[in-house]
Protein backbone atom coordinates (compact mmCIF):
# COMPACT_ATOMS: atom_id res chain seq x y z
CA UNK A 1 0.00 0.00 0.00
CA UNK A 2 1.50 3.38 -0.98
CA UNK A 3 1.85 6.15 1.60
CA UNK A 4 -0.90 8.34 0.10
CA UNK A 5 -3.50 5.57 0.22
CA UNK A 6 -2.37 4.53 3.70
CA UNK A 7 -2.83 8.07 5.01
CA UNK A 8 -6.20 8.36 3.29
CA UNK A 9 -7.47 5.17 4.93
CA UNK A 10 -5.80 5.35 8.34
CA UNK A 11 -4.61 8.89 8.95
CA UNK A 12 -1.37 10.80 9.14
CA UNK A 13 1.72 9.19 10.68
CA UNK A 14 2.48 12.42 12.53
CA UNK A 15 2.72 11.84 16.25
CA UNK A 16 1.54 14.28 18.87
CA UNK A 17 4.24 15.62 21.21
CA UNK A 18 3.13 13.51 24.18
CA UNK A 19 3.06 10.35 22.02
CA UNK A 20 6.55 11.06 20.74
CA UNK A 21 7.80 11.74 24.25
CA UNK A 22 6.52 8.38 25.47
CA UNK A 23 8.28 6.67 22.59
CA UNK A 24 11.49 8.61 23.29
CA UNK A 25 11.45 7.58 26.95
CA UNK A 26 11.05 3.95 25.95
CA UNK A 27 13.84 4.20 23.38
CA UNK A 28 16.24 5.50 26.03
CA UNK A 29 15.82 2.26 27.97
CA UNK A 30 16.62 -0.03 25.02
CA UNK A 31 20.02 -1.43 24.16
CA UNK A 32 21.94 0.00 21.22
CA UNK A 33 20.77 -2.89 19.05
CA UNK A 34 17.21 -2.43 20.30
CA UNK A 35 17.35 1.27 19.49
CA UNK A 36 18.38 0.47 15.92
CA UNK A 37 15.32 -1.75 15.44
CA UNK A 38 13.11 0.79 17.20
CA UNK A 39 14.35 3.65 15.00
CA UNK A 40 13.78 1.63 11.82
CA UNK A 41 10.21 0.80 12.84
CA UNK A 42 9.30 4.35 13.86
CA UNK A 43 10.78 5.71 10.64
CA UNK A 44 8.63 3.25 8.67
CA UNK A 45 5.30 4.19 10.31
CA UNK A 46 3.04 4.91 7.36
CA UNK A 47 -0.01 5.94 9.37
CA UNK A 48 -1.49 5.82 12.82
CA UNK A 49 -5.01 5.52 14.13
CA UNK A 50 -6.40 7.00 17.35
CA UNK A 51 -9.61 5.59 18.79
CA UNK A 52 -11.56 5.55 22.06
CA UNK A 53 -10.99 9.27 22.71
CA UNK A 54 -7.34 8.85 21.69
CA UNK A 55 -6.68 6.33 24.48
CA UNK A 56 -5.53 3.77 21.92
CA UNK A 57 -2.90 4.72 19.34
CA UNK A 58 -2.23 2.09 16.67
CA UNK A 59 0.82 2.24 14.40
CA UNK A 60 0.64 0.87 10.87
CA UNK A 61 3.97 0.30 9.06
CA UNK A 62 4.41 1.46 5.50
CA UNK A 63 6.45 -1.53 4.31
CA UNK A 64 5.30 -4.58 6.28
CA UNK A 65 7.16 -7.06 4.08
CA UNK A 66 10.56 -5.50 4.75
CA UNK A 67 9.98 -4.18 8.27
CA UNK A 68 12.87 -4.78 10.65
CA UNK A 69 11.53 -6.77 13.62
CA UNK A 70 12.58 -7.30 17.20
CA UNK A 71 13.75 -10.88 17.83
CA UNK A 72 10.87 -11.45 20.25
CA UNK A 73 8.02 -12.12 17.83
CA UNK A 74 5.35 -13.28 20.29
CA UNK A 75 1.81 -12.52 19.11
CA UNK A 76 1.20 -9.85 21.76
CA UNK A 77 3.79 -8.56 24.21
CA UNK A 78 3.00 -6.13 27.02
CA UNK A 79 6.37 -4.48 26.68
CA UNK A 80 6.47 -1.53 29.05
CA UNK A 81 4.45 0.77 31.27
CA UNK A 82 5.10 4.47 31.75
CA UNK A 83 3.72 6.37 34.74
CA UNK A 84 3.36 10.04 33.83
CA UNK A 85 2.71 12.96 36.17
CA UNK A 86 0.74 15.86 34.68
CA UNK A 87 1.24 19.51 35.52
CA UNK A 88 -1.73 19.32 37.90
CA UNK A 89 -0.22 16.35 39.72
CA UNK A 90 -2.48 13.67 38.26
CA UNK A 91 -1.17 10.34 36.99
CA UNK A 92 -1.61 9.05 33.45
CA UNK A 93 -0.48 5.56 32.53
CA UNK A 94 0.84 4.61 29.09
CA UNK A 95 1.25 0.93 28.19
CA UNK A 96 3.36 -0.07 25.20
CA UNK A 97 2.26 -3.16 23.28
CA UNK A 98 4.21 -5.05 20.63
CA UNK A 99 2.71 -7.46 18.10
CA UNK A 100 4.86 -10.06 16.39
CA UNK A 101 8.11 -8.14 16.81
CA UNK A 102 6.92 -4.60 16.12
CA UNK A 103 5.83 -1.62 18.17
CA UNK A 104 2.07 -1.72 17.68
CA UNK A 105 0.11 0.29 20.25
CA UNK A 106 0.23 2.96 22.90
CA UNK A 107 -2.56 2.53 25.44
CA UNK A 108 -3.36 5.47 27.71
CA UNK A 109 -5.33 5.02 30.93
CA UNK A 110 -7.47 8.10 30.18
CA UNK A 111 -8.06 10.41 27.22
CA UNK A 112 -4.56 11.87 27.03
CA UNK A 113 -4.76 15.00 24.94
CA UNK A 114 -6.12 17.45 27.52
CA UNK A 115 -4.09 15.91 30.35
CA UNK A 116 -0.79 15.95 28.46
CA UNK A 117 -1.04 19.11 26.39
CA UNK A 118 0.76 20.96 29.20
CA UNK A 119 4.21 20.06 30.58
CA UNK A 120 4.43 16.63 32.19
CA UNK A 121 7.13 14.44 33.67
CA UNK A 122 7.99 10.75 33.74
CA UNK A 123 7.45 9.31 37.21
CA UNK A 124 8.67 5.81 36.36
CA UNK A 125 9.07 3.38 33.48
CA UNK A 126 8.77 -0.40 33.87
CA UNK A 127 10.20 -2.71 31.19
CA UNK A 128 8.46 -6.09 31.27
CA UNK A 129 10.29 -7.97 28.55
CA UNK A 130 13.52 -7.78 26.55
CA UNK A 131 12.43 -7.41 22.95
CA UNK A 132 15.89 -8.40 21.78
CA UNK A 133 15.57 -11.86 23.33
CA UNK A 134 13.72 -14.34 21.08
CA UNK A 135 10.55 -15.83 22.49
CA UNK A 136 11.42 -19.11 24.20
CA UNK A 137 9.33 -22.08 25.36
CA UNK A 138 8.41 -21.55 28.98
CA UNK A 139 9.76 -23.68 31.77
CA UNK A 140 6.67 -25.04 33.53
CA UNK A 141 6.00 -24.52 37.19
CA UNK A 142 5.72 -27.20 39.83
CA UNK A 143 3.15 -29.87 39.05
CA UNK A 144 0.06 -29.41 41.24
CA UNK A 145 -0.86 -32.04 43.79
CA UNK A 146 -4.55 -31.39 43.07
CA UNK A 147 -6.56 -29.61 40.37
CA UNK A 148 -9.94 -28.72 41.94
CA UNK A 149 -10.84 -26.01 39.40
CA UNK A 150 -10.07 -28.18 36.38
CA UNK A 151 -11.87 -31.09 38.04
CA UNK A 152 -14.94 -28.92 38.54
CA UNK A 153 -14.93 -28.02 34.83
CA UNK A 154 -14.44 -31.67 33.84
CA UNK A 155 -17.67 -32.52 35.64
CA UNK A 156 -19.51 -30.29 33.14
CA UNK A 157 -17.64 -30.77 29.88
CA UNK A 158 -14.52 -31.90 28.04
CA UNK A 159 -11.14 -30.31 28.66
CA UNK A 160 -8.30 -30.81 26.17
CA UNK A 161 -4.78 -29.50 25.54
CA UNK A 162 -4.09 -28.93 29.23
CA UNK A 163 -0.69 -27.25 29.67
CA UNK A 164 1.54 -27.45 32.74
CA UNK A 165 1.12 -24.64 35.28
CA UNK A 166 2.99 -21.37 35.07
CA UNK A 167 5.93 -20.66 37.35
CA UNK A 168 5.10 -18.88 40.58
CA UNK A 169 7.30 -15.89 39.70
CA UNK A 170 5.54 -15.49 36.34
CA UNK A 171 2.14 -15.60 38.01
CA UNK A 172 3.16 -12.96 40.56
CA UNK A 173 4.60 -10.69 37.86
CA UNK A 174 1.53 -10.98 35.67
CA UNK A 175 -0.89 -10.34 38.55
CA UNK A 176 1.14 -7.29 39.55
CA UNK A 177 0.81 -5.84 36.04
CA UNK A 178 -2.94 -6.41 35.84
CA UNK A 179 -3.83 -3.48 38.14
CA UNK A 180 -7.17 -5.00 39.03
CA UNK A 181 -8.89 -6.87 41.82
CA UNK A 182 -8.51 -10.32 40.31
CA UNK A 183 -10.66 -13.12 41.77
CA UNK A 184 -8.58 -15.36 44.02
CA UNK A 185 -9.38 -18.47 42.01
CA UNK A 186 -7.73 -17.04 38.90
CA UNK A 187 -4.25 -17.29 40.45
CA UNK A 188 -5.21 -20.71 41.79
CA UNK A 189 -6.14 -21.82 38.28
CA UNK A 190 -2.77 -20.68 36.91
CA UNK A 191 -1.12 -22.90 39.50
CA UNK A 192 -3.05 -25.81 37.98
CA UNK A 193 -2.53 -25.00 34.30
CA UNK A 194 -1.17 -22.33 31.97
CA UNK A 195 -3.72 -23.00 29.25
CA UNK A 196 -6.40 -25.41 28.06
CA UNK A 197 -9.35 -25.84 25.69
CA UNK A 198 -12.88 -26.22 27.02
CA UNK A 199 -15.99 -26.55 24.85
CA UNK A 200 -14.51 -24.33 22.14
CA UNK A 201 -13.00 -21.83 24.60
CA UNK A 202 -9.25 -21.18 24.61
CA UNK A 203 -7.90 -20.29 28.06
CA UNK A 204 -4.75 -18.17 27.57
CA UNK A 205 -3.02 -18.72 30.91
CA UNK A 206 -0.61 -15.89 31.70
CA UNK A 207 -0.62 -14.79 28.05
CA UNK A 208 -3.64 -12.57 28.55
CA UNK A 209 -4.66 -10.22 25.75
CA UNK A 210 -5.41 -6.54 26.29
CA UNK A 211 -8.31 -4.67 24.69
CA UNK A 212 -8.91 -0.95 25.14
CA UNK A 213 -12.58 0.06 25.17
CA UNK A 214 -14.42 3.37 25.60
CA UNK A 215 -14.77 3.05 29.36
CA UNK A 216 -11.96 0.70 30.38
CA UNK A 217 -9.26 -1.72 29.31
CA UNK A 218 -10.26 -5.38 29.44
CA UNK A 219 -7.91 -8.29 30.00
CA UNK A 220 -8.98 -11.33 27.98
CA UNK A 221 -8.45 -14.58 29.84
CA UNK A 222 -10.30 -16.96 27.49
CA UNK A 223 -11.90 -16.57 24.07
CA UNK A 224 -13.91 -18.03 21.25
CA UNK A 225 -14.40 -16.37 17.89
CA UNK A 226 -17.34 -14.31 19.19
CA UNK A 227 -16.92 -14.03 22.95
CA UNK A 228 -14.27 -13.25 25.54
CA UNK A 229 -14.05 -13.94 29.26
CA UNK A 230 -12.26 -10.98 30.79
CA UNK A 231 -11.24 -8.96 33.80
CA UNK A 232 -11.64 -5.21 33.87
CA UNK A 233 -8.50 -3.20 34.56
CA UNK A 234 -8.66 -0.99 37.66
CA UNK A 235 -11.77 -2.79 38.95
CA UNK A 236 -12.12 -2.45 42.72
CA UNK A 237 -14.25 -5.58 43.15
CA UNK A 238 -13.22 -9.02 41.83
CA UNK A 239 -15.46 -9.91 38.90
CA UNK A 240 -15.31 -11.79 35.60
CA UNK A 241 -16.94 -10.25 32.53
CA UNK A 242 -18.32 -11.70 29.31
CA UNK A 243 -17.81 -9.64 26.18
CA UNK A 244 -20.08 -10.30 23.24
CA UNK A 245 -18.00 -9.07 20.29
CA UNK A 246 -20.91 -9.19 17.86
CA UNK A 247 -23.25 -7.01 19.91
CA UNK A 248 -20.44 -5.15 21.73
CA UNK A 249 -21.93 -5.88 25.13
CA UNK A 250 -20.34 -6.64 28.51
CA UNK A 251 -22.03 -8.77 31.18
CA UNK A 252 -20.87 -9.31 34.75
CA UNK A 253 -20.46 -13.02 35.56
CA UNK A 254 -19.44 -12.97 39.21
CA UNK A 255 -16.19 -13.79 40.97
CA UNK A 256 -15.93 -17.57 40.50
CA UNK A 257 -14.07 -18.82 37.43
CA UNK A 258 -15.94 -22.10 36.96
CA UNK A 259 -19.34 -20.42 37.23
CA UNK A 260 -18.24 -17.58 34.95
CA UNK A 261 -16.94 -19.90 32.23
CA UNK A 262 -20.04 -22.09 32.38
CA UNK A 263 -22.24 -19.00 32.04
CA UNK A 264 -20.11 -17.85 29.11
CA UNK A 265 -20.45 -21.24 27.39
CA UNK A 266 -24.22 -21.18 27.95
CA UNK A 267 -24.51 -17.64 26.57
CA UNK A 268 -22.74 -18.59 23.38
CA UNK A 269 -24.82 -21.75 22.96
CA UNK A 270 -28.01 -19.74 23.45
CA UNK A 271 -26.88 -17.25 20.83
CA UNK A 272 -26.25 -20.08 18.36
CA UNK A 273 -29.73 -21.56 18.76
Amino acid sequence: MNRFLSRLLYGSPKRRPYEQQCLDWLRERLSEAGQAVFDAQIADVGSLTRIYSDKLVEFQPHDTANLKLFPNTHAQVHTARLWITTQSGETVRCDVICHAGQIANLEFSRPPRAALEKPFTLKSLEIYIDLMTPDQPRTPGEAPTATPILDALRSHGKITDVKPPAQEAEIDQMLGRMLTAAPSDYAALLRETNGFQYEGWDFHGIDILRQVDHEATYLYLAQTTSYSLALREEAKTPCYFLQDHVNEEFTELGSTFVDALLKAVAAEEAEDE
